[in-house]
């Protein structure tokens, strides 16, 4: 009987296993549904509640401090989102407290807690917090040392401090369309935390909107939007690192987006800092940032480099119509490169340097800028060159300058305004005058034949000037000649080319061709592919000015076997013919030799095609849940039988 005993119990625990599921508990404490528990904490502490059961709680207001010590999913009912209010019975104590990993949050309004934190989360991983209010705490939500949780959708606003807050090396979390408003301090505050996703959060009415602080590394900003906060928008300081911003908005803060306090190797890419009081985008002590394709308008100043802001990069941005200067670099901001921005339509200046040196400026657009296009004040040793100058004034020095260089050697290459040499910048001014408009070149090769003195010691010594260039370029094809033959399935094709005063951009069959080229004259070849019969080849050039000239031979491509073009039609059923004086081709089937046939030829009969029949698949089967219990209970029956038998 003991044996049978046992056999039954094993039994029914492998009928049973993976027959349990998670329980659903409710949570009333008023009228209405009948629930199993009034309040939310007695539902958690009930010895029959476990991990991974849901507890689903009722319209109502339910005064107490929970603390979430299970792997639990709270959801108040789907009814009723944000009418089930859950207030706090002591203000110094968390309204909900997790100490576990994959907990579940979602739906309620969470208030009270005035001097700690409506929703906080300790040292855990998983967890899931959607769908809240949360208003009048300290801290709407905080993760204190707790990753790779998610935040989405939820509210938090007027709270005394701060809206969500990551601290004490919260990393790899996601915070997705929340709202955070009119807290008293920060929206969302990062502190010592990284790896995390910030996307599409709203940050509004604040202190500060955004702010990394204490080695916030590392963390992504995206589609966020900054606004209307009483300091910055979006604020890096305290050597936060390698960040990446991008499409963000500031709008209408007193800075836009900021980088401070030696916060370094940033990213800032497609973001949008408009109708900030101050600037749209700074940086202050802080080195190695990239800032690409960044639009910058109707600020005070458009982007702000200063206090030894070093060796950073500034590309294809657009800093318009601020108040004062579009960029400005001062207080020894060194070593910074400007490439391929547009900084116009400013009401001072458009880019200014105030004792900052070794700059490089090259490719920018500065234009319409009421006082000046570019100012230094005590700037020395920067290099600026292709630059594109339309203001009435375009430069201001004030105080000592030296140094500066305003062109590089003369070099081949697409200049700003579209001549084939890169040397100095061109300048005009917004009535049609100008330098590089009034100055002759005779040669035609785009830059100016006199040098252009912006000052005692400084001068643009190839000054750029817009040349309309008729010119056809000239192409021929050396090799191979008009009207030959070749039995190769691809043909080498050389020749020479002249740009005719710019660089030649040569095609063959709209392949790209290889060149040399030596002061704009040189040779091109490339390597097109033949069918076989007549083909033609044609060659193209293009100058920089877009002329275009083309030149062709016609080559043949006969069939290895020299019979009139050779080869299979390509239908089914067509023999090949091959002569027996090269090597033939073994066929051990599908070969049939004529015995009458003249010319000593072998027809060879095309192979049919050789369909396969399906096969089965093999390999293992795997064994599904059911099988192995009925396995396992077949082993113990048969065990039970044999020791019956014995007995």
């Amino acid at each position: 009987m003991k044996i049978y005993s046992i056999i039954l119990v094993v039994l029914f625990i492998l009928i049973t296993i993976g027959t349990v599921s998670a329980s659903t508990f409710t949570v009333n404490n008023s009228t209405g549904d009948v629930a199993d528990f009034t309040s939310i904490q007695a539902a958690i502490d009930d010895v029959n509640t476990t991990n991974e059961d849901t507890i689903l709680v009722y319209q109502g207001t339910y005064t107490e401090n929970v603390t979430v010590n299970k792997e639990l999913t709270i959801n108040s009912h789907p009814d009723n989102l944000g009418d089930t209010i859950v207030q706090t019975a002591n203000p110094n104590n968390s309204v909900f407290y997790v100490t576990e990993d994959n907990v579940t949050i979602n739906g309620f309004n969470v208030t009270g807690a005035n001097n700690y934190v409506g929703i906080l989360l300790n040292g855990v991983n998983g967890c899931n917090i959607s769908d809240n209010s949360l208003s009048n705490n300290f801290v709407g939500i905080r993760l204190d040392q707790s990753s790779n949780n998610m935040l989405s959708n939820n509210i938090a606003n007027s709270n005394s401090d701060t809206g969500i807050g990551l601290v004490n090396s919260s990393d790899s979390n996601t915070l997705t369309n929340n709202i955070a408003n009119s807290n008293t301090d920060t929206g969302i505050w990062l502190f010592g935390s990284s790896n995390n996703m910030l996307n599409s959060n709203i940050i509004l009415n604040n202190e500060f909107g955004i702010r990394l602080v204490n080695s916030s590394n590392s963390n992504t900003l995206t589609n966020n939007t900054a606004s209307s906060n009483n300091d910055a928008g979006i604020r890096l300081e305290q050597s936060s690192n390698g960040n990446n911003l991008s499409s963000n908005i500031a709008l209408n803060n007193i800075f836009g987006i900021g980088l401070q306090q030696s916060s370094n190797s940033n990213k800032l890419t497609n973001n949008t800092a408009n109708s900030n009081t101050n600037t749209g985008i700074w940086l202050s002590e802080s080195i190695n940032n990239m800032l690409s394709s960044n639009i910058v308008l109707n600020n005070n100043f458009g982007i702000g480099l200063q206090q030894s802001s070093n060796s950073n990069t500034l590309t294809n941005n657009t800093a318009n119509s601020n108040t004062d200067a579009g960029i400005r670099m001062q207080q020894s901001s060194n070593n910074n490169t400007l490439t391929n921005n547009n900084a116009n339509s400013n009401g001072d200046t458009g880019i200014g340097l105030l004792n900052s040196s070794d700059n490089s400026l090259s490719s920018n657009i500065v234009s319409n800028n009421f006082d000046d296009g570019i100012y230094f004040e005590g700037s020395n040793n920067t290099l600026l060159y292709n630059n594109y100058f339309n203001n009435t004034n375009n430069v201001e020095y004030v105080g000592i300058n030296n140094g500066n260089i305003w062109n590089i050697t003369m070099t081949a290459g697409t200049n700003i305004v579209g001549g084939h040499l890169l040397g100095g910048n061109y300048w005009v001014h917004p009535n049609g005058t100008g330098f590089s408009v009034d100055t002759a070149d005779n040669n035609t090769d785009g830059i100016c034949d006199e040098q252009y003195n912006l000052s005692v010691t400084e001068s643009d010594y190839l000054p750029l000037i817009i040349v309309v260039d008729t010119l056809m370029p000239v192409i021929s094809i050396t090799s191979p000649a008009d009207g030959s033959s070749t039995t190769a399935s691809s043909v080498t094709v050389s020749g020479l080319v002249n740009g005719t005063g710019s660089l030649p951009l040569v095609t063959v069959n709209d392949i790209n061709a290889e060149t040399t080229i030596i002061e704009f004259n040189g040779t091109f070849t490339a390597t097109v592919p033949l069918v076989i019969g007549a083909n033609t080849i044609y060659a193209n050039v293009t100058d920089a000015a877009g002329n275009t000239n083309t030149t062709f031979v016609n080559i043949a491509r006969t069939s290895s076997s020299g019979s009139n073009g050779g080869g299979s039609s390509g239908g089914i059923g067509t023999p090949v013919i091959i002569p027996i004086q090269e090597e033939p081709k073994v066929e051990e089937e599908n070969t049939t030799s004529d015995s009458n046939a003249t010319n000593n030829v072998t027809i060879v009969a095309p192979e049919e095609e050789v369909v396969e029949e399906p096969q089965e698949p093999q390999g293992e089967t795997e064994a599904t849940p059911g099988f192995s219990i009925m396995l396992t209970t077949g082993v113990l029956l048969s065990a039970y039988v044999i020791y019956k038998r014995k007995d």
